[in-house]
């Protein structure tokens, strides 16, 4: 990661020396297994892939450095957008779960998402609106909305609508349906189908297991560790949206 954003730098340098704008997708790998990093940058002591993970989120933090200090000192931050995000987390055990396909627990899809955005741009969006979407629950797949939001192009509200996407400078109803799924049937056809819906502090998560339909719920606000299923413990809680279940 840190050679490929040097090279980075060199190229924007490159493009900002002839004037001329950028767009890049900037790929980092680092985090993935088997956890990238330089030992000067081990800052978390233990020998575990646990510790190796998150040593290796601390050296993409100084490789993205790098990239960030250049684009200071070139006076280029006060024009460009940055936006970072991930595709998943990683489970190291916890109730028994690891790695990040087809369980739905927070820390697999609990996902960084930050977005730099200049004062001269944030300037024209309401800033009330935009910290209490703080609160409320956001998908990667609100990005490209936010995108066209910020470039003004007029976005057909059907299409996103259908899809779930949000800009994040809009304000997001609290009550949106999030569904996340690890499962398809080309790559992952070996696996149970399994499904999670999101809505407002409630994670529905529905899986077949011998073709039989398992469906466990969370409220992961006020449950944190997401200990307590309260379809297993209390049946009445909420009824099983088979709906979604044939749409899907």
């Amino acid at each position: 990661d840190s050679i490929f954003i040097n090279r980075l730098v060199i190229h924007i340098d490159s493009l900002n020396n002839m004037n001329k704008k950028f767009c890049g997708i900037l790929h980092l790998y680092g985090t993935h297994a088997p956890y990238w990093y330089k030992e000067k940058n081990r800052t978390i002591k233990g020998n575990s892939r646990e510790t190796d993970y998150y040593n290796s989120i601390y050296q993409q933090d100084v490789s993205l450095a790098v990239l960030l200090k250049y684009l200071e000192e070139k006076k280029l931050i006060d024009n460009t957008v940055i936006i970072y995000t991930s595709d998943h987390g990683e489970a190291f055990g916890k109730r028994d779960v690891s790695g990040h396909l087809t369980r739905y627990f927070e820390e697999v899809v609990g996902i960084p998402l930050w977005i730099y955005i200049p004062e001269k741009l944030f300037q024209h969006y309401d800033k009330f609106t935009i910290k209490n979407n703080l609160l409320k629950n956001i998908s990667n797949i609100d990005i490209l909305p936010t995108i066209l939001d910020l470039l003004k192009v007029l976005i057909n509200s059907e299409l996103y609508k259908k899809d779930g996407g949000i800009s994040l400078l809009k304000e997001i109803p609290r009550d949106r349906e999030i569904l996340i799924t690890n499962y398809n049937n080309i790559n992952y056809a070996r696996f149970d189908k399994s499904y999670c819906l999101i809505t407002d502090s409630l994670k529905y998560i529905y899986r077949t297991n011998n073709e039989k339909l398992d469906v466990s719920i969370y409220n992961f606000i006020a449950d944190k560790d997401e200990t307590y299923n309260l379809n297993k413990n209390n049946k009445n809680v909420v009824e099983v949206n088979y709906e979604l279940l044939k749409n899907l």
